[in-house]
């Protein structure tokens, strides 16, 4: 377990420093659902699992990859070892607290 833990958050670290085109290198960069999804599926647990095993709907976290959650999304991020921020740069402030109303769509 200690080793599958130590490859996701490798890949996360190395697919964050990787700057995206058509960017600049300092801007952040916000993993694609289907990357945060297979991340939880690398630690060997389903969505669906993981939302039981809160007590939320067996939807939360399809539901927080589509709109902001900052309480489930708070949750994905500790479950894999890293700030809310890191995964949702555009639902976070500098300071790392939640930007309230909608996220603006480049």
């Amino acid at each position: 377990m200690r080793h599958v833990r130590y490859v996701t958050k490798l890949k996360l670290a190395a697919f964050l420093r990787a700057p995206q085109q058509g960017t600049s290198a300092q801007s952040p960069r916000a993993p694609h659902p289907e990357q945060i999804k297979g991340l939880i599926r690398m630690r060997g647990v389903t969505m669906t699992g993981l939302c039981r095993s809160w007590g939320y709907s067996e939807s939360c976290i399809r539901q927080t990859l589509k709109r902001p959650s900052p309480r489930i999304e708070q949750l994905i991020a500790e479950f894999l070892g890293v700030k809310p921020q890191f995964l949702w740069p555009d639902r976070y402030d500098a300071k790392g607290k939640p930007v309230r109303g909608r996220s603006v769509k480049p």
